[in-house]
C-alpha cells in the first residue's frame, strides 16, 4: 500500500507528579497523556480529522470513566457496541482493530514478565475465534466466553463471563457479566449452553481452558445468565445509570472539557476527578437508602447549572476519596503466581480484567519504521520519489509539497 508523510508519533512529554506514580483505581495521566498527545497533532491532522479524534478520545474517555465506576460498584452488566468492517471487529473508541489491541497487551505483558503468558495467549486466541464466529453469527445465537478468576496473585481477580450477539442490522452488542461459579462448575454449564464445548478433567481446567474456546448457544439470555449464576450482590445496569452515573456526568464532562483545552491543569483535573468519585460514592451510599431515592431524585441531576457543577467542584473535589475495596482477595487455588510488582500494580492501578486493558502501555515495536517514498505527486502528475527519513517530522515534502498527516 502507498505510504503518505507520517509524522513520527510520540508521546509527548512532561512532568509527572508523584502522585500519579501510586495505585488507584482510575489514574488520570494516561488521560493528560492521551489529550497532550491528541494535541500537539492538531496542525497536522487538519480540522475534520482532529475534531474527529477529539470526539472519540471524549466519548472514550467518558465510556472509561463509567465503566470504572461500574466495576467500583458492582454494576451487574456492562455493555460495549461493536461492529464488523471487512470482517474485522471494531470499537468505536479507537481506531485500530479490536484484535490488535488484545495483541498489544499480549506483547506488553510477555515482555515484562508476566507469570500467565498461557491465559493471555489463550484470550488472543479466544478473541479471534469470536471474531470468526461472528461473521455468521444469527441473531437467535449468543456467543460465550467464560474468564475464571486466576490463582493467589493473578492479574485477574474475578469470575466473569462475556456475551456476543449481533442484531439485524449488523450492531455486535457485547456484556460481561460477575459469575459465582468455579472452575468446574463452569465447565459444567458450559456444556450445558453447548454440547460441543470440549470437557476435560477437573484437575487439569484453567482459565485457558475457557478463554480459548467461546461456545455458542441457542439458550436466551434468560438461560446463559441462570446457569452461569450471576452475581446477586450487584446493582442493577438501570440502578446504576439513573442513580449513579445520572447525577455525576456533568462532572465527567467537566473533566473532560478541562482535559481537551489544558490538559497540564493538574490542579484543575485532580479536583474534577475526585469530585467524580466522591460525588458518585455519595449517590452510591443514597442508593442502599433507598427510602431517600424520591425526594434526592425528583430532579434532572444532569441539568444543573454550570455555576453549580464549579462550586460542587470547589467543595468536593477537595475532600478526601473513599478507598475501593472491591476485588476479590485470592483464587480458588493455594499456589500464588507472584507476578512482577511492575505489571501487578500496573493491574491494579487500571483495574484491568484482560488482556486489551494493558494495549495502552505496550510499545510500537512492530511497526514499520523504513525510510519511504513520500506518495505524493508532482505538478507535471508524475509521482514524486523524495524519501521521507522516518521519524524526521517533516511537515511538507520539500519535492512536491504533499502534506504530512499525523500517524
Amino acid at each position: 500500500m502507498e505510504r503518505t508523510i507520517v509524522a513520527h508519533k510520540e508521546h509527548v512529554v512532561w512532568n509527572i507528579p508523584k502522585d500519579y506514580e501510586g495505585i488507584t483505581s482510575y489514574n488520570p495521566r494516561h488521560d493528560i497523556q492521551d489529550y497532550l498527545d491528541l494535541l500537539a497533532c492538531e496542525e497536522l491532522l487538519g480540522k475534520n480529522e482532529f475534531t474527529r479524534r477529539l470526539l472519540q478520545l471524549n466519548s472514550r474517555v467518558e465510556r472509561q470513566l463509567i465503566t470504572r465506576l461500574g466495576e467500583r460498584y458492582s454494576v451487574a452488566e456492562s455493555t460495549i457496541n461493536f461492529s464488523l468492517e471487512n470482517g474485522t471487529l471494531k470499537n468505536p473508541d479507537y481506531d485500530e482493530p479490536v484484535i490488535i489491541r488484545y495483541k498489544k497487551g499480549q506483547q506488553f505483558l510477555r515482555q515484562n514478565g508476566s507469570r500467565e503468558t498461557d491465559r493471555e495467549d489463550a484470550e488472543v486466541e479466544g478473541i479471534e475465534k469470536v471474531q470468526q464466529l461472528l461473521q455468521n453469527l444469527k441473531t437467535h445465537e449468543t456467543i460465550v466466553v467464560i474468564s475464571p478468576k486466576g490463582p493467589k496473585g493473578s492479574l485477574y481477580g474475578e469470575n466473569l463471563f462475556d456475551t456476543w450477539q449481533k442484531d439485524r442490522n449488523g450492531t455486535i452488542t457485547f456484556t460481561r457479566y460477575h459469575s459465582t461459579l468455579f472452575y468446574k462448575q463452569f465447565q459444567e454449564a458450559a456444556k450445558q449452553l453447548d454440547q460441543n464445548f470440549p470437557e476435560t478433567k477437573a484437575e487439569n481446567l484453567t482459565a485457558a481452558h475457557f478463554l480459548n474456546q467461546p461456545l455458542k448457544t441457542l439458550e436466551p439470555k434468560e438461560e446463559i445468565l441462570r446457569r452461569l449464576a450471576t452475581t446477586a450482590d450487584t446493582i442493577p445496569q438501570k440502578d446504576f445509570e439513573t442513580y449513579i452515573v445520572g447525577p455525576t456526568r456533568p462532572y465527567i464532562h467537566h473533566y473532560i472539557a478541562i482535559l481537551a483545552k489544558t490538559p497540564l491543569a493538574i490542579n484543575e483535573v485532580n479536583k474534577s476527578f475526585h469530585t467524580i468519585i466522591n460525588i458518585s460514592q455519595e449517590n452510591h451510599d443514597l442508593y442502599q437508602k433507598h427510602s431517600k431515592l424520591p425526594k434526592i431524585y425528583s430532579y434532572a441531576a444532569y441539568d444543573i447549572p454550570h455555576a453549580m457543577i464549579v462550586a460542587n467542584i470547589n467543595y468536593y473535589g477537595t475532600l478526601p476519596v473513599k478507598l475501593d475495596t472491591k476485588g476479590c482477595p485470592g483464587g480458588s487455588k493455594t499456589f500464588k503466581v507472584n507476578q512482577p510488582s511492575l505489571i501487578k500494580n500496573l493491574a491494579i492501578a487500571i483495574g484491568a480484567r484482560s488482556v486489551a486493558d494493558f494495549a495502552p502501555f505496550a510499545g510500537d515495536e512492530d511497526e514499520d519504521t523504513d525510510d519511504f517514498p513520500c506518495g505524493g505527486t508532482m505538478p507535471d502528475g508524475s509521482p514524486c520519489t523524495y524519501i521521507v527519513r522516518y521519524g524526521s517530522g517533516i511537515k511538507k515534502c520539500p519535492q512536491c509539497g504533499n502534506e504530512a498527516k499525523c500517524g
